[in-house]
């Protein structure tokens, strides 16, 4: 009788929620920050800060470390992976760092060791990206080797070169950290955001381009720190610590509309958090939404002050909250199938659900239509199969179907069919939905056996 009224309670519970918050697996454990999500040979790895080892899911419900860690590492900033290679940026643990590859079997040296002499701050590597078919990389660094390289570096004839003149000066409140965070190809341009105010001797506050011959800035740039951007509607978005943008005032975002800087209307800021500064970390377009995560527990739209903690999605007009947020930092966002993989430092997503440094937050929502829509779904006991009846008459638009196992992983989504198989599953209980669109329209509970 007990697992009976467990089974109803999830199963009201998944049919009651709309556009839901769910753990994914037992998550990261330990203290440990996830920093992001890296897809690699099928299988999909978080990096965090301080473990320097990717972990692995295992498609079920756990982080494993099948791949070994990242020599002299102190966490990874930044897995990437091209042309079927994954890059490691990593956080130094002394006055030397190295770049490494995965080459399947264990990490492999790419050229000499960084190092930045005389300086308050270890030489980190933060971003990697290629431009123009080269590998980039940037970071708190000046040599590689005795060679001077400042701050980014591409890799030419199996060493690394300097890109110009590199970057020089910085911003408060950091003063002596250049911090070059992020980097990305944008109209044909490499750009690369940080807390630098000179790039090849011009000044640019804060955010570079570089075309493959010269460094250029983007207006008059920032008063703070950049940490991340995204192009979002053919627009260049950036986030950070920042409170002016081409002199425009902000709130820690800021749009190029392709002359200069503006306020796209949105922002992020602390309330009751004395000595905590609110950031923007990571920015991402999806579905012709923006995503925006960071450190925050106040979401501003005009004048509006919203209740909305580490994350939320604007879609131009309208605001997620996200059924509020997490309860602590984001930096790692990443879409994943019907919904967001987002990781950081956190326990509690929308205000009820624990998790663990790892949270899915779900675009499928629920429907109470009232109509009947004649959608039976048997047995509810099977080895292998099971059937799915429905009249076509009373289904509208596009339809379809999807296996969520009980800890709200999605198993399987596609199109609405007359039987599923579930030999691939695991003996367990699942949920059978199908969908209108993104609306559930009838959950049924089918316990697969042996």
């Amino acid at each position: 009788m007990k697992s009976k009224l467990l089974v109803l309670g999830l199963l009201l519970l998944a049919t009651q929620l709309t556009a839901q918050w769910n753990p994914f697996g037992t998550g990261i454990g330990g203290n440990i920050f996830v920093i992001g999500f890296q897809p690699y040979e099928g299988d999909l790895l978080a990096y965090t800060y301080p473990a320097p080892v990717p972990f692995v899911w295992d498609g079920i419900s756990q982080w494993i470390t099948p791949i070994p860690q990242v020599p002299n590492a102190g966490g990874i900033h930044r897995l990437f992976v091209a042309d079927s290679i994954m890059y490691a940026a990593t956080y130094s643990v002394g006055q030397t760092n190295q770049f490494y590859n995965y080459d399947g079997g264990g990490w492999v040296q790419m050229g000499l060791e960084f190092s930045n002499p005389g300086a308050s701050a270890y030489p980190s590597i933060y971003d990697i990206a290629v431009y123009q078919d080269t590998l980039y990389i940037c970071g708190e660094f000046t040599l590689c080797g005795t060679d001077t390289i400042s701050y980014v570096a591409k890799w030419s004839d199996s060493s690394w070169v300097a890109v110009g003149q590199g970057l020089s000066g910085a911003m408060a409140p950091f003063q002596q950290i250049k911090y070059p965070h992020s980097m990305l190809v944008y109209n044909g341009e490499l750009v690369v955001a940080g807390n630098f105010t000179m790039a090849g001797g011009t000044q640019v506050n804060g955010i570079a381009r570089w075309n493959g011959t010269t460094w250029s800035g983007f207006g008059d740039g920032f008063n703070k720190v950049v940490y991340g951007m995204c192009e979002h509607n053919g627009d260049l978005f950036a986030g950070g610590e920042f409170t002016l943008a081409d002199s425009n005032a902000t709130t820690r975002i800021a749009r190029w509309n392709g002359t200069n800087w503006d306020n796209p209307g949105i922002g992020v800021t602390n309330s009751g958090l004395p000595g905590l500064s609110p950031y923007v970390h990571t920015l991402i377009s999806h579905q012709g939404r923006l995503v925006v995560a960071g450190g925050f527990n106040r979401v501003l739209q005009g004048a509006s002050t919203l209740t909305g903690k580490g994350v939320f999605i604007w879609d131009g007009t309208n605001i997620d909250l996200m059924d509020g947020g997490v309860n602590g930092d984001v930096e790692a966002v990443m879409p994943y199938q019907s919904g967001l993989l987002i990781g950081g430092d956190f326990n509690l997503a929308g205000g009820s659900v624990n998790v663990n440094q790892v949270a899915y937050y779900d675009f499928i929502t629920s429907a109470s239509s009232g109509r009947d829509l004649g959608i039976k779904i048997y047995p509810s006991l099977t080895k292998e199969m099971v059937r799915i009846d429905w009249d076509n008459t009373r289904l509208q638009g596009k339809t379809s179907v999807r296996i969520i196992d009980m800890l709200g992983i999605e198993r399987y989504h596609g199109e609405l069919q007359e039987s599923l198989n579930l030999s691939a599953l695991a003996t367990g209980t699942y949920f059978v939905q199908v969908l209108e669109e993104y609306s559930i329209v009838h959950t049924q509970v089918v316990q697969k056996v042996h």
